[in-house]
């Protein structure tokens, strides 16, 4: 009788702590709710019931939420947490929108104005050639024109740098006469460095004998080309 008396009192008291231990247990946790989709004051409210405490509200500028709602927190909604545990929420601020300008054609200093004047911001700046925008001049822009942006966008620039130049191949200008290599010269938009050289034949006078660079290399307007004349 003595013994039963021992196990009864075992298992009772084992039966007892798990019960004590699971309601302590389920009386410090609980389960996250979610705030996400609340106003900031029905989301403080729920939180004070809940048993929770609000560490922050963080402000996130954006245009995909209304202002004032919670659009995340920390910790996730549905975790196991510690009641009287801090929580921090993200709630959704207002973005001011403004339009891209129009920039084509403009130069690149007044462009810049024009995007400070409208709460933008210069990007990233490249340069190409075009046959018809002038050099430094604003061929396009990214985003483009007239597209509804959050004031402080980055704008991205594409400037021009006037038309590609004309190259030309260089000919082979020797034994040729002196007027006609300069005609030929000059009609391609090259500077011309005219140098004198005794020549022992008669044939050659007026003649070119040297050219510089040699034939076939490639020459823009305004470069320079040395002429040897006998």
């Amino acid at each position: 009788m003595f013994v039963f008396t021992l196990f009864f009192v075992a298992i009772f008291s084992m039966v007892t702590g798990y019960i004590m231990y699971t309601q302590i247990g389920r009386s410090t946790t609980m389960a996250m709710p979610s705030f996400i989709g609340d106003s900031e004051l029905v989301a403080i409210e729920r939180i004070n019931e809940a048993g929770l405490k609000l560490a922050r509200l963080n402000p996130v500028r954006t245009t995909d939420h209304p202002e004032g709602i919670i659009i995340d927190q920390n910790p996730r909604p549905f975790t196991e947490v510690r009641r009287g545990r801090s929580v921090v929420l993200d709630i959704a601020e207002s973005v001011e929108q403004t339009t891209v300008p129009d920039l084509k054609g403009i130069e690149e200093r007044f462009a810049l104005v024009t995007l400070g004047e409208e709460g933008l911001v210069q990007g990233k700046v490249a340069r190409a050639f075009h046959p018809t925008q002038a050099v430094d001049s604003v061929i396009t822009t990214y985003p483009p024109a007239g597209e509804e942006v959050p004031k402080g966008t980055s704008v991205d620039l594409l400037i021009s740098r006037g038309p590609r130049p004309v190259a030309y191949v260089m000919p082979d200008l020797l034994a040729r006469n002196e007027q006609e290599a300069r005609e030929y010269l000059s009609q391609a938009g090259l500077l011309i460095l005219p140098e004198r050289k005794k020549v022992n034949r008669s044939s050659l006078v007026g003649k070119v004998i040297d050219q510089e660079p040699k034939p076939g290399k490639k020459l823009s307007p305004g470069e320079e080309v040395k002429l040897i004349i006998g």
